[in-house]
């Protein structure tokens, strides 16, 4: 099995693992504040996207790390892939609940999972199609938009979790 393809299926399972528990994470704190930022701290489709946020941005950073001699120039696609699966979970949770007119459980938790593996084939298909780019420049200006995306979903993270505006994918659906 080469390199990309074993950090790709670990990277599911991790991601998948500790999303999986970092839904319950801040209750068990006792409602700590600062692992607030990290952890859902209610129910809504907003604070439910850092379930696949803050596990991925953590694998990524170890995934470009290990296949750095393989792939030296692969951050901006990895950063891509997180933020597809960011978009996804919301676009997701409404077509479907917009359609049958509620929401279902089972649903809801499957659309995590789909949105990791699709966030990790996208990456894995990415970087499998443009792997000669990767020994080119180190970095192009036109790489930016991810990270400076990164950065702001972070911040928005942050911001938000104490300090949500009033709109729907801010409200829990409770």
């Amino acid at each position: 099995m080469n390199h990309l393809k074993k950090y790709t299926l670990w990277g599911i399972l991790f991601v998948s693992v500790f999303g999986t528990l970092a839904h319950f994470i801040y209750e068990w704190s006792g409602k700590n504040p600062f692992l607030g930022l990290f952890f859902p701290v209610n129910e809504s489709t907003w604070e439910h996207i850092k379930l696949l946020f803050f596990p991925m941005l953590v694998y990524l950073f170890y995934m470009q790390h290990k296949l750095k001699p393989w792939y030296p120039n692969m951050l901006h696609i990895l950063f891509y892939g997180l933020l597809l699966g960011c978009a996804l979970i919301p676009v997701l949770f409404y077509t479907y609940s917009g359609i049958l007119g509620s929401t279902v459980i089972w649903i809801d938790i499957a659309i995590f999972y789909i949105s990791v593996l699709i966030s990790f084939f996208f990456i894995y298909q990415q970087i499998c199609s443009k792997r000669r780019q990767f020994f080119s420049s180190s970095f192009k200006p036109k790489q930016a938009g991810p990270y400076l995306l990164v950065l702001l979903f972070t911040i928005a993270f942050f911001v938000f979790t104490f300090l949500p505006p009033d709109i729907g994918i801010f409200r829990s659906p409770v």
